[in-house]
């Protein structure tokens, strides 16, 4: 496999992080969700959305890039050291941290870029006094797999609105950081 770096994104990467929100979600959710999701937002909106996250740095937040031979951004996290928008208070009160997006171009999935990735961001979040990480992955995602294959286990669900579409978050964490496994140690 060739060299991958994961570093800090830059505001040159936008772009290529909307190319690939906008290919992975397509990806997982085609054939699964009604077509209006999957329509919903275009290169440019996304990249000016993530062109606004980088420049705005928001204290607690990470947002972490895979890049391939100093050429390629391939995949990205978004990860938070805190948890915005859930429903239910025990989970926010157990839970200190949050992968809120885990994208990877589906050319470059299946190759540990988002284990790396995942990794990455629990070591910047786990600064903090207070431990454990979250992330909601929709009920129609076939991803939710991958995480329990990292050690995250199901602790909750709310409902969500994708688009008009009704679906659900399911929520899974890990109790601490370090509970995450690396699979390739």
């Amino acid at each position: 496999m060739p060299e991958v770096l994961i570093r800090k994104a830059r505001f040159e990467d936008r772009y290529a992080l909307a190319r690939i929100t906008i290919d992975a979600t397509d990806s997982a959710f085609r054939g699964r969700v009604p077509e209006p999701c999957l329509k919903g937002l275009t290169v440019q909106q996304s990249a000016a959305n993530w062109g606004r996250s980088i420049l705005e740095e928001n204290v607690g937040e990470h947002l972490l890039v895979a890049e391939v031979e100093a050429v390629d951004v391939v995949g990205l996290v978004l990860a938070r050291c805190f948890i915005r928008d859930i429903a239910d208070a025990d989970i926010v009160e157990r839970y200190a941290h949050e992968i809120n997006s885990l994208q990877i171009d589906p050319a470059w999935q299946r190759r540990g870029l988002g284990e790396r990735l995942i990794n990455e961001a629990a070591r910047l979040t786990s600064t903090s006094e207070r431990q454990g990480l979250i992330v909601r992955v929709l009920k129609d995602n076939p991803n939710i797999t991958f995480y329990q294959t990292l050690g995250a286990e199901i602790v909750g669900s709310q409902p969500y609105v994708w688009e008009g579409y009704i679906t659900a978050e399911i929520i899974l964490a890990w109790k601490a950081i370090e509970n995450i496994r690396n699979r390739h140690t």
